[in-house]
């Protein structure tokens, strides 16, 4: 299709640079700048602290939500994210609610903590992905986390307020942890946690 001109829009895993997207100038020129200043070594295993600050001033100023740079964790890549999460998480035999499709790591990951994955249906509406409410709450008994990727990954849909609130009661209700992954955050392009 791309051979013929048709704009592709890719839904798979993997490398985003190959599909398309660019790194920030400021990310490139700070890459270069960190290199010629000699700031190539291992930095501490919980990221910098300015790092650490600065995730959190734009989570309270774009999210208007509170976290403390203590509590920030920046991670080498999704993988290495989604991992330190199931690890903290997950104990032979608990039930993990994500959503279908998925971003394969979350079952594997589960599965290798000895969780069980359990799928909640995403399903198009209007030509848009939604979460089946229905589906969810079906689902929800005996669960200790749920997760909700926002945009989804691979369907790009993204849950709209209802959603969001459905899947925060059913939460509560349930006292499951909310996993919130949003990797191509509209502002930065970045992976965040919320646990």
């Amino acid at each position: 299709m791309e051979r013929r001109g048709v704009k592709v829009i890719y839904l798979n895993i993997g490398d985003p640079l190959r599909c398309g997207f660019k790194p920030f100038k400021t990310l490139k020129r700070a890459l270069a700048e960190a290199a010629g200043g000699d700031k190539h070594h291992y930095s501490p295993s919980e990221g910098l602290a300015e790092l650490g600050e600065a995730i959190s001033k734009r989570e309270f100023r774009v999210n208007g939500v509170r976290v403390d740079p203590e509590d920030v964790i920046v991670t080498q890549g999704v993988s290495e994210g989604i991992n330190c999460v199931m690890a903290t998480l997950v104990e032979p035999g608990d039930r993990v609610l994500l959503p279908s499709p998925t971003y394969p790591l979350y079952a594997n990951f589960v599965r290798f903590y000895g969780g069980i994955p359990v799928f909640y249906r995403l399903r198009v509406s209007d030509s848009k992905w939604e979460v089946d409410v229905d589906d969810l709450r079906k689902r929800a008994q005996g669960c200790k986390a749920v997760v909700v990727i926002n945009p989804n990954t691979p369907t790009g849909g993204v849950c709209d307020k209802h959603d969001l609130e459905v899947i925060a009661e059913v939460a509560a209700e349930y006292n499951m942890v909310i996993i919130s992954d949003e990797i191509y955050d509209s502002e930065m392009g970045f992976r965040a946690w919320h646990c």
